[in-house]
């Protein structure tokens, strides 16, 4: 992934060396703002975790001198969106009822701070200690989980899948994970999935843990149930005190997307970590999925179809995409309260909102509502977004009857810096018609939701 991050945060590079007025410029001056008082607590709080040696991004702002040449690269990157990466944000018609938790953006206070600093001449000011935040990684992990190494090469995406056990001898749940990519420039998504106790011994005996063995798309195996999933930027999860159950015996499947893009890669040994518990969380939760739907009723009209009916298709040159699809949930269904939204998209893809629409609201409940709405997608960084909501009570409702909607915009033109990667990999010079798939040189319309199963325990 540090190519593709490379890629993506160009514009933070490209004035490097000549953006700025030397410090201490006008001595006779007063700054209103200095590098260790106001700029570096903004930075370690808020861009530290990554851009620090070790972290994921390509350079570090952790000292002044690293971040004086590029100050306004970094000003323009944070203004414009870029950075810090995340993507979930609201608009005039998609306004989710509660914000995100951990969201890094900047305050309107800090960008005036940075930009002051800026204006004023980049002053350092008193030499104080700075507390960088760690890299981030999962607290309190009980599990560090990795297969042998794997090694994919040609043009074909492949799915391959390794068998894990995490050797529990009594029932545990599951309360948070990470998925760290040994070759991050071939993993296009993991997916984690529990393996019930009888399955698992028998498939210690026939593949044997930390073997690979290739799988579908669609399933890994028979009876395995999804836990967890992970895409390029993504973060690691802690869910708290709610948990899904992994009972006496079970065993883990990571099911990993590899997309060679006509390579021969270095082996990838990806690691899982895992936070463990064998006390009883106080909820449970489930991953629920909609969207991907091919066809009618769910995909619905779009300006491209073909006359036999809905269908979903980008085609090339056209910088407006847009499919809609949507799911009424069955009625047999429990009632889900959402934790977390987990949009997921392509290279075409620019942006994805998800919406509920109540059979029968509630009183004081909106008939429609938005859950996640993402308007500036970057495959790069996929990340799940936790509601921030005071109780399980508050989470946004999904009950059996409603109705879920997905719309998806596309962008299949040259302008797109993502569709460009795409057409490198197939070896291509201009686009060409997109459809629905699992290839990384499809699209998706997808988005999986952490929710608190409302069902009796």
């Amino acid at each position: 992934m540090r190519n593709a991050i490379l890629a993506s945060l160009f514009v933070f590079t490209a004035g490097c060396g000549t953006d700025a007025a030397p410090p201490g410029s006008d001595p006779g001056s007063i700054p209103r703002a200095t590098w260790y008082q106001d700029v570096a607590p903004i930075l370690a709080n808020r861009c530290m975790s990554c851009h620090q040696d070790g972290g994921i991004a390509p350079f570090a702002l952790t000292e002044y001198d690293e971040v004086v040449p590029i100050a306004t690269t970094v000003k323009a990157a944070i203004d414009d969106g870029i950075m810090p990466p995340f993507s979930a944000d609201a608009t005039d018609d998609c306004t989710p009822a509660h914000g995100w938790k951990d969201d890094p953006r900047l305050t309107e206070a800090e960008k005036t701070a940075i930009a002051n600093w800026i204006e004023d001449g980049l002053a350092e000011g008193e030499p104080v200690e700075i507390a960088i935040a760690p890299v981030v990684d999962l607290a309190n992990k009980t599990h560090s989980l990795t297969p042998l190494p794997y090694v994919t090469q040609g043009v074909s995406d492949e799915f391959v899948c390794f068998l894990l056990d995490p050797e529990i001898t009594t029932d545990s749940w599951l309360m948070g994970w990470q998925v760290r990519p040994g070759n991050p420039t071939v993993v296009h998504h993991a997916v984690l999935s529990s393996l019930p106790a009888n399955v698992m011994t028998a498939a210690k005996n026939q593949i044997g843990v930390g073997n690979s063995f290739a799988c579908s798309a669609a399933a890994a195996v028979p009876g395995s149930v999804i836990v967890g999933a992970w895409a390029p930027g993504g973060q690691p999860y802690d869910s708290g005190d709610i948990g899904i159950k992994l009972g006496a015996g079970e065993g883990l499947i990571m099911q990993i997307h590899y997309h060679p893009a006509g390579t021969i890669a270095e082996p990838d040994a990806t690691t899982v970590d895992l936070r463990m518990s064998s006390t009883r969380p106080t909820a449970e939760y489930v991953l629920r999925g909609f969207g991907n739907v091919h066809g009618a009723p769910g995909l619905q009209p779009g300006p491209y179809d073909p006359p036999t009916g809905p269908k979903f298709e980008i085609p090339p040159n056209v910088s407006d995409g847009l499919e809609v699809m949507v799911q009424t949930v069955p009625l047999v269904a429990n009632e889900l309260r959402v934790l977390t939204a987990f949009p997921h998209m392509h290279f075409v893809g620019t942006g994805l909102s998800a919406w509920v629409t109540h059979a029968r609201p509630r009183p004081g409940e909106p008939e429609k509502e938005c859950l996640v709405n993402v308007n500036r997608w970057n495959f790069d960084w996929q990340r799940q977004y936790s509601v921030d909501a005071p109780a399980i009570e508050d989470l946004p409702s999904i009950r059996p009857g409603d109705r879920v909607e997905l719309r998806c915009n596309y962008d299949n033109t040259l302008a797109n810096p993502f569709v460009q990667r795409a057409l490198a990999d197939q070896g291509l010079s201009g686009p060409v018609t997109v459809n629905l798939g699992e290839e990384t040189t499809d699209e998706m319309c997808l988005s999986l939701f952490a929710a608190v199963d409302m069902g009796p325990r």
